[in-house]
């Protein structure tokens, strides 16, 4: 079978998506797939892929910016601003100009020139390459490639992957956003994606289960869970250096590897660390909670925030580490930190949580009782409570920190049948019978129309 991905990112050492796709595609080659792969060219320029093994060679790559550069050309300079105009009455113009079409359409002069780059690169790629199915992955909120295969019509089958939900009115608090207009124009494009493609993928069940519910949920029926990978794929080089963060394997060291955004509040991760450390002056000399990753601007304006840099055994490194060092970070800490908003559900799949379970680390989950994390490490798991619950924090540290002293840590890893299903193998498998009947549907119904 040969199959068309997209990706926006591949980049290891760059995003978190770089890393999901990578191990997707490596995952697919694992199972036998023809592969072809379709991403902007800084995404597969040498640099960008300077980390991958030599499976990498297997993929067949394709350039957007390449394909479309007749569509870049001719949309390079916008025709309602005419550069003779004065500075500030151009920019007036422009403004209007732009707010106009994010009203009527939904999304700014920028993004439809990059799904028009998007759109005529799938054209030409499954003209060219005849796939017989299609894989649309995307990154963040740029779902271009999403809304670019919604409006191509004679597509080979095709699967909309959702990594976090889409558009931003479809979050849960506090991480969602509306706005006038705006936002149900989004939607309206959200829903024209899901009623054009044959399936419709999620790292998990309670995301499927939350995107696809009210005016959505007829598409249901459409809906399949393809997880982030608990795997390590071949890597080459070593990646460049980074900060140096030093772990003591000697000390009890809990590590939240992560970008702190705004929603995610460490108060009482940091509170109830703060309480275990001075409850014992010996024991504070070889404890430590580390925080790795962006630090929001919110929080540091918080006025917690100079108590929390204050407290000790706590550090921050707000430098963004390379994948190899993520994973030797883990490998040497005592307990991986998980935090998510305070909220009454989550339907986030925190890709981060496969390498935590990658690396056989304990996890203190501090997430909603309804959540992903929940679901995965299974309702019976004794390391996860509330994010701002710090009583229970702090007895869940005192608990992982008792079984650390006696050698005991191990008592407290996620069973294994927990991520069973979200290994390289199993993930493959899957991959293979979905693709298969997706394939074998599709031609059933020609054949009933033919």
């Amino acid at each position: 079978m040969k199959v068309l991905v997209t990706a926006t990112a591949l980049d290891l050492d760059r995003t978190s998506e770089g890393i999901c796709s990578s191990k997707f595609l490596y995952c697919l080659l694992r199972a036998g797939i023809d592969l072809l792969c379709l991403a902007p060219a800084d995404s597969i320029s040498p640099q960008a892929l300077r980390r991958h093994g030599s499976w990498l060679k297997q993929v067949r790559f394709f350039s957007v910016d390449q394909l479309a550069t007749t569509t870049s050309r001719a949309r390079g300079r916008s025709p309602h601003c005419s550069p003779t105009l004065p500075h500030r009455l151009g920019e007036w113009l422009r403004d209007k100009v732009a707010s106009r079409v994010v009203y009527r359409t939904g999304f700014s002069r920028e993004t439809w020139h990059r799904v028009d780059c998007w759109r005529e690169s799938l054209v030409r790629a499954i003209a060219s390459e005849r796939p017989d199915l299609v894989f649309v992955r995307a990154s963040g909120c740029d779902f271009e490639p999403h809304l670019a295969m919604a409006r191509l019509e004679g597509t080979p089958p095709w699967i909309a992957h959702y990594h976090d939900p889409f558009p931003l009115s479809l979050y849960p608090e506090p991480y969602r956003r509306h706005y006038l207009l705006a936002s149900a124009m989004q939607e309206r494009r959200n829903a024209t994606i899901l009623r054009k493609a044959d399936r419709i993928s999620f790292p998990c069940q309670r995301l499927l289960q939350w995107l696809l519910r009210g005016r959505l949920e007829p598409y249901r029926h459409k809906g399949v869970v393809i997880p982030h990978i608990v795997g390590e794929i071949p890597t080459t080089i070593e990646s460049e250096p980074g900060p140096t963060i030093v772990i003591d394997k000697r000390h009890f060291t809990l590590i939240h590897a992560g970008s702190l955004l705004r929603p995610r509040e460490p108060w009482g991760l940091i509170e109830a660390f703060r309480r275990f450390s001075e409850g014992n002056t010996s024991r504070a000399r070889e404890v430590e909670l580390l925080f790795v990753g962006r630090v929001n601007q919110s929080h540091k304006a918080d006025p917690r925030w100079a108590e929390a840099s204050r407290v000790p055994g706590v550090r921050f490194f707000e430098d963004r580490v390379s994948y190899d060092q993520s994973l030797s970070l883990l490998r040497d800490c005592s307990v991986a930190v998980i935090l998510e908003a305070e909220n009454e559900e989550s339907p986030f799949f925190p890709a981060k949580l496969t390498d935590y379970l990658l690396q056989r680390k304990p996890i203190l989950a501090l997430s909603p009782e309804k959540s992903a994390i929940n679901d995965l490490l299974g309702p019976n798991y004794p390391y996860r409570c509330a994010p701002c619950d710090g009583r229970r924090i702090g007895e869940c540290i005192e608990q992982l920190w008792g079984l650390w002293r006696t050698g005991k840590l191990i008592q407290a890893l996620p069973s294994e049948a927990s991520f069973s299903q979200l290994t390289l193998n199993s993930v493959a498998r899957n991959c293979t019978d979905l693709f298969a009947a997706i394939g074998n549907q599709r031609q059933a119904f020609h054949q009933i129309r033919g």
